[in-house]
């Protein structure tokens, strides 16, 4: 079987970011499909995955063949012409190319081809009544359905591959969870990164991952600075938005605890880095499943729409969280959420208006101090049970009909 993944990158890296993770997954399966994958953005892959060749409109990388959206070349349209596509997974109703639209829906073609629109991961109800429904298409020879990622029961999962289950193994065993932390911090030496304190301590301290949008993060950095009084800790900044803000405020705050500025990360240490913090500030999609998944506290920002259109996923998220947060940690985690996520003053109301409010100082401290590592390694668990997105994605498409 050969599978077709589309990909459009809508916002940074974690659109390609899903679907390198997908291939990777899918290709590791038993009976592996051949991949092709169609993107419109290389220069983002290529910054994930250094085989990727930005320049070349059609291209091998391992074991898969990789296209341009918009101009997949001679070769590119002669190989697609000879094989036509048949199984196609459009990531995110990213819709597909023109030229690949006219191969799609040939009608000299006798055969059936399949499409599944592999949609975004969200919490919320209606994933369940919506995962693996049909979708109508202009031809009944093009049978399409609808696949939802998710967490709950009757959804498609998360991905996760047995590379990804090992790492969860070893980080939940501390003697290799500290062998992880170690092997990170060499590599991070390697590349230059200056460490305030011996690396030796750093690896023994409480870490802490920043990865989200812009903030004011003066009361961030003044609640991480009350708890390094508690327990030292290290915070590892990870490239992107949020990076230029939090070390300015964290410079204003006196440099209150060590700060590790990272370079851009590729996945398989991205994934080593989450799994081995004690806890990780989060935002859009793709490393909000790797948290939920590395079953650490964690706290989610989500995409900012200016009209909050993400907020009932944020809503969704902690209605799942309530079930499993004792009910007392509940309430300041709830606190903390709505209000990175700017969700307004009226603390558990969808989008109270234009108000733009920023963390409170002691809100993250709170939840610092609580002992949620149970609760979360309890939401990785039910998450895991869900299995494996690229096998029930791959089972679903072998079945179609």
């Amino acid at each position: 079987m050969t599978i077709d993944i589309l990909c459009r990158v809508v916002d940074n890296f974690g659109d390609i970011g899903f679907v390198y993770r997908l291939a990777r997954a899918l290709t590791a399966e038993r009976d592996a499909p051949s991949l092709r994958l169609v993107v419109d953005d290389l220069a983002s892959f290529s910054r994930l995955c250094p085989e990727v060749d930005e320049r070349a409109s059609c291209q091998t990388v391992g074991l898969w063949r990789l296209v341009s959206w918009d101009n997949p070349g001679p070769q590119g349209r002669a190989e697609f012409r000879l094989q036509p596509p048949s199984h196609v997974i459009e990531c995110y109703a990213c819709g597909r190319p023109d030229w690949f639209e006219d191969l799609l829906f040939d009608t000299r073609r006798s055969d059936t081809a399949f499409v599944v629109n592999l949609e975004y991961f969200t919490c919320e109800t209606w994933a369940r009544d919506f995962h693996l429904l049909p979708s109508p298409t202009r031809s009944a020879r093009v049978k399409k359905w609808m696949f939802m990622p998710g967490i709950e029961e009757g959804t498609g999962g998360l991905v996760h591959d047995a590379a990804f289950d090992a790492l969860l193994d070893s980080c939940a065993d501390a003697e290799r969870r500290q062998g992880i932390r170690n092997l990170f911090l060499r590599e991070c030496g390697a590349c230059g990164i200056f460490f305030s304190v011996a690396e030796s301590q750093v690896a023994s301290r409480f870490w802490v991952t920043v990865f989200s949008y812009e903030h004011d993060f003066s009361s961030v950095i003044a609640d991480l600075a009350l708890f390094s009084r508690e327990r030292p800790i290290a915070v590892f900044l990870a490239a992107g938005r949020s990076a230029p803000g939090f070390r300015s405020f964290w410079e204003k705050a006196g440099k209150p605890f060590p700060l590790v500025e990272l370079p851009f990360l590729a996945q398989e240490d991205w994934d080593r880095l989450q799994c081995a913090s004690d806890f990780c500030i989060v935002r859009g999609e793709e490393s909000f499943a790797r948290a939920i998944l590395a079953g650490k506290p964690f706290l989610w920002e989500c995409y900012p729409f200016s009209s909050g259109g993400q907020l009932p996923k944020v809503h969704a998220f902690l209605a799942v969280m309530e079930r499993s947060l004792p009910r007392h940690a509940f309430g300041p985690y709830r606190d903390m959420t709505l209000l990175f996520n700017r969700a307004g003053s009226r603390i558990g109301v969808e989008d109270s208006g234009p108000e733009v409010l920023e963390l409170p100082e002691g809100v993250l401290l709170e939840v610092l101090r609580s002992n949620l590592n149970d609760s979360f390694e309890k939401l990785a668990r039910k998450a895991l049970k869900q299995g494996n997105l690229a096998s029930k994605v791959l089972t679903l498409m072998r079945n179609m009909r």
